[in-house]
């Protein structure tokens, strides 16, 4: 199934995004991390599958990332206030890959299907104690298709 490629590598890429941008807990390293873990939900349903990523709300410090499972997250995050980038990629079609006649050959077309209020310009936040949470909860809207 074509979908399955699309949902396998975009499983593969937050684990890959969310790998990279934890912390890693040890202060001799400079990064202090606190457990965090909660649930997001698209239009009051569980999202799929999806990323997370917390940024310090000031720009200043280390950034950590979460996977979405079945909408469920944990995540190692430097405590303070954070702002929240929430994504979930959709395969929505396909399209040639090459501008060639003798070339059938076709690719996915993704798209995120959050809402940019909640993704690329996000305004949801949260604080994160010293001690963490494991009780957060984001819930965010669905993304208006775009035409192709």
């Amino acid at each position: 199934m074509k979908n399955d490629f699309g949902r396998g590598f975009l499983i593969i890429f937050s684990l890959l995004v969310a790998g990279a941008f934890s912390g890693c807990g040890d202060p001799a390293g400079g990064v202090v991390t606190v457990p965090v873990a909660g649930t997001v939900t698209m239009d009051g349903q569980p999202l799929e599958s999806g990323s997370l990523t917390f940024n310090p709300a000031d720009g200043q410090g280390a950034t950590a990332g979460a996977v979405i499972q079945a909408g469920n997250f944990s995540a190692k995050v430097p405590p303070g206030s954070k702002l929240v980038q929430i994504s979930s990629s959709k395969v929505v079609g396909q399209r040639k890959a090459y501008d060639d006649p003798n070339d059938q050959q076709m690719i996915d077309i993704v798209e995120d299907q959050v809402a940019p209020e909640f993704n690329t310009s996000s305004t949801l936040k949260c604080e994160i104690p010293e001690k963490g949470i494991s009780t957060l909860a984001f819930e965010v809207k669905q993304a208006k298709p775009k035409s192709h």
